[in-house]
């Protein structure tokens, strides 16, 4: 009985790791797209800075630069759903899931990825407001691969590990059960 207990136990724990193992590379997949995502931000605020000081009353649009930010758009957009609007100086604010400005002009709100407060094993991502971090909810990034992570977490992993936890709870109460008797 103890064999069998201890050959259970070993493979809770083997199960454990695995689902670890799968949070971890949530949370570094969450911050390998904030790094990509930022990077791309930076790059779409320098092209409107140039697509700006380019425009002019007599001059034609530069439509290599438009044509370069509108890749880099699409790229951002496997990540996060984009929502787009252009100025009249041909400029673009890029905002991101359900409304958040990422790109004003040619200013980026470059965004964080930090511990959450409720579970400290999950990362979460917030918006970097000066020195400060704001979280952002997760089902505010719809679509994209950071949409697919935190749905993947949150609909999946999340309950796999608690169902898990519930027959492991309820196991070892039987056993002490059985035990005492």
């Amino acid at each position: 009985m103890i064999s069998e207990a201890e050959s259970m136990l070993s493979r809770f724990q083997t199960l454990d790791a695995r689902f670890n193992q799968l949070r971890d590379g949530v949370n570094t997949e969450l911050e390998a797209a904030v790094g990509r995502i930022n990077s791309l931000a930076q790059q779409i605020s320098a092209l409107n800075e140039q697509i700006s000081g380019a425009e002019g009353p007599a001059s034609q649009p530069p439509n290599d630069l438009l044509d370069q930010r509108g890749l880099l758009i699409s790229e951002l957009n496997k990540y996060v759903k984009v929502t787009t609007i252009e100025q009249a100086d041909r400029t673009v604010n890029v905002s991101i899931g359900s409304g958040q400005s990422l790109v004003v002009g040619s200013t980026v709100l470059p965004l964080a990825v930090s511990s959450s407060d409720d579970d400290p094993s999950n990362l979460e991502i917030s918006l970097t407001a000066g020195s400060s971090l704001v979280p952002l909810p997760s089902d505010m990034f719809q679509g994209g691969s950071v949409g697919g992570l935190f749905a993947f977490r949150e609909q999946m992993l999340d309950g796999a590990q608690n169902q898990f936890g519930r027959v492991a709870l309820v196991l070892a109460h039987a056993f002490n059960e059985q035990h005492r008797l």
